[in-house]
């Protein structure tokens, strides 16, 4: 790995020799700096998230004729973190040409197919790099998380524990092992040491801990951990923002009425090769990774998980035709030609990142906000609302890293945010009708069949055997989830919520208050 350590160092001694005249803020005239300041300046964006800014710098240095494999890595992660997956998957066949035997390459590429849902190709590609540098603990990482998705649970351990062996300060692994109920007696020592000690990412190793308490029936313990784990979230995502995002969602409930879903309505007919989407939409933590699991046991139906297309291609669109404007002050500037426009460029980019499929389930985190926007632009959209009791929802999303929904880093902001989701839900059940379903998870796990049947004739999905072992459905599941949705229908975590009511009572007494409760939990 020395030549390659030295061929990177020689890049960047090359970028550090070019000049270049670039903005690197929005705000500020155009300077002149080396290429390797911009594209630092540009990294330290795209990891605060700030995907457009980012994006600009990098523009601009393609603009000024900078290449090579750092610009197009800087490129490659934005996209990836954007989820703009078609300008991922082109950039990752750039920069695998590029520099083919990089280990930072590989990984990085890797990251890119997976989210594609391309889990064999990006498997295939570890594999090779793991060959040529079988030490190499980023490698180790990713390949183990791959595995999990896949379903290969023992590989996947023994992967993350060998990039444990290799990187010890580490700490990303035993999140994921603690999830997958793997975490052996030495792994929670050293867990409860780098605890004690202040070492490591305080969320991913309170978030361990917390699951190991959890798993043992200590709820007091697992909140100690989990009051840990959130409070470093908060403390570097900072504080959720409440009333902006009531007042938000206030406003467009205004702006988007009957008469907006009339004036924007796609009026085409779909072509004989589009997909029919079916949108899960709600809380995190409701259910969903379980109706995508079961729809998608149909060999016709291909679920995408939480790829945020629809969001992207809107956010694409908007940023060009109406910049400036804060959401959601642009559904009053939006036309049907806009509207038709968004549709084309879905279903372009769906097919160009999954392929072909009668059927396209499309789950996003926080895709209720969109519900109504959507149905305009997709005229043969159905939606399922998965939908789960109050404080269940709540408990299980409190437990989870969800470092990038920052309103599950507090019980209150989840109570608020609930409230907000059922309020939106509301609206667009009241203009859509009978395009949404709600699917309530206790119901689901209580009469399976029943409700499974429901579902797939709601969605027009022909009845298959596959569903009653929806379990042994071989797709990649990337999410939290990936253990539970690969075991049988079970009910012990219906009323798990129960057993930790008290640790819960910031979120229960919002909820009371709105009277968002279900009559047996207002006893």
């Amino acid at each position: 790995m020395k030549n390659v350590q030295a061929e990177r160092q020689r890049r960047a001694q090359k970028l550090a020799r070019q000049k270049v005249s670039i903005a690197l803020a929005p705000d500020q005239a155009p300077q002149p700096v080396s290429a390797l300041q911009a594209l630092q300046v540009a990294d330290k964006y795209r990891a605060n998230r700030h995907f457009q800014a980012a994006t600009v710098i990098c523009d601009q240095l393609v603009a000024a004729g900078v290449k090579g494999v750092e610009l197009n890595g800087v490129q490659l992660h934005i996209a990836i973190e954007a989820k703009r997956l078609s300008k991922a998957l082109k950039l990752s066949k750039t920069l695998s040409q590029l520099a083919p035997t990089e280990p930072k390459v590989a990984e990085l590429v890797a990251q890119a197919l997976r989210l594609a849902n391309r889990h064999e190709q990006a498997k295939s590609l570890l594999d090779k790099a793991i060959r040529r540098d079988p030490n190499n603990a980023d490698l180790r990482e990713r390949r183990g998380r791959l595995l999990a998705d896949l379903g290969e649970f023992d590989a996947a351990g023994d992967d993350l524990r060998k990039a444990l062996r290799l990187d010890p300060n580490r700490t990303a692994p035993y999140l994921v092992l603690s999830l997958l109920n793997q975490l052996s007696e030495d792994e929670i020592t050293k867990l409860q040491k780098l605890a004690d000690n202040g070492a490591g990412s305080p969320e991913e190793v309170n978030f361990s801990l917390a699951a190991v308490r959890q798993a043992v029936g200590d709820i007091a313990g697992q909140f100690e951990y989990l009051g840990r784990a959130n409070a470093a979230t908060v403390a570097k995502r900072g504080n959720w923002p409440t009333d902006r995002i009531r007042d938000e969602n206030t406003r467009q409930i205004e702006l988007f009425d009957a008469e907006a879903l009339s004036r924007l309505a796609v009026q085409s007919t779909p072509g004989k090769s589009d997909p029919r989407p079916i949108f899960i939409v709600g809380m995190p933590r409701s259910g969903s990774t379980l109706v995508e699991q079961i729809l998608s046991a149909s060999e016709d139906v291909r679920g995408i998980g939480e790829a945020a297309l629809f969001q992207s291609t809107l956010l694409d669109l908007c940023l060009v035709r109406y910049p400036g404007l804060r959401w959601p002050e642009h559904l009053a500037q939006l036309t049907a030609e806009d509207t038709t426009e968004i549709r084309q460029r879905y279903l372009r980019e769906a097919q160009e990142v999954y392929g072909g499929a009668p059927v396209l389930i499309d789950k996003t985190l926080g895709g209720f906000r969109d519900v109504g926007l959507i149905a305009a632009c997709l005229p043969s959209a159905r939606f399922l609302h998965t939908l789960r009791h109050p404080l269940a929802t709540i408990l299980s999303s409190y437990e989870q890293a969800f470092g990038e929904l920052a309103y599950c880093s507090r019980l209150e902001d989840l109570a608020h945010q609930y409230l907000e989701h059922l309020r939106l839900m509301d609206h667009w059940k009241q203009l859509l009708g009978d395009r949404i379903l709600t699917v309530n998870y206790e119901d689901l796990v209580a009469d399976f069949e029943q409700q499974a049947t429901a579902m797939l004739s709601f969605c027009d999905i022909p009845w298959t055997d596959e569903v009653l072992a929806f379990n042994n459905n071989p797709r990649a599941v990337m999410t939290v989830s990936a253990r539970q949705v690969r075991e049988p229908i079970y009910q012990t975590s219906v009323a798990r919520w129960q057993k930790a009511e008290p640790f819960l009572k910031p979120a229960r007494d919002i909820l009371a208050a709105a009277g968002a409760l279900p009559p047996q939990a207002e006893a």
